[in-house]
């Protein structure tokens, strides 16, 4: 992956702010060109810098605003062997594997209770998941996604 410099980590950061902020507004607000702004994109998605481009939604307007995080213990399994079995949920936003006592965590939406609880049930049925301890999502005060500067 390229090194990034100082210009390169504030084009990042107006990007996240807005992904479709055209080359000419980015290049007046780090003073380059909009030819040259284009290089920086071109360079940064091709160097893996820039994953994807995307929308962020409210889980409200979608109908999905319920909210957990899900510990997973594992037993006889690694998690990459389990996440290959948790491709099936739509509710998992992410999924981590964890040093400590959990073996992964998962970010999940659904829309309510009763979704939640079927979707845990169901991870309790694939293989290699022990147990699981869910934290329900209450409120979200900052979600700024990866730091760059």
């Amino acid at each position: 992956m390229t090194e990034l410099d100082p210009v390169d980590r504030k084009l990042l950061s107006l990007l996240k702010r807005n992904a479709a902020a055209k080359y000419a507004e980015l290049g007046q607000q780090l003073n380059l060109s909009a030819p040259a702004v284009f290089e920086r994109v071109k360079r940064l998605r091709k160097s893996g810098a820039i994953r994807r481009y995307t929308v962020d939604v409210s889980p409200a307007a979608t109908g999905f605003g319920l909210g957990a995080y899900i510990l997973v213990y594992l037993k006889r399994r690694t998690c990459e062997e389990v996440f290959q079995d948790l491709g099936d949920f739509p509710e998992i936003e992410e999924c981590h594997s964890l040093a400590g006592e959990a073996s992964m965590m998962l970010k999940v939406r659904t829309g309510t209770s009763k979704d939640l609880e079927t979707l845990i049930c169901a991870l309790w049925h694939v293989d290699g998941i022990d147990r699981t301890v869910t934290m329900l999502m209450l409120d979200t005060y900052h979600d700024d996604g990866v730091r760059v500067a």
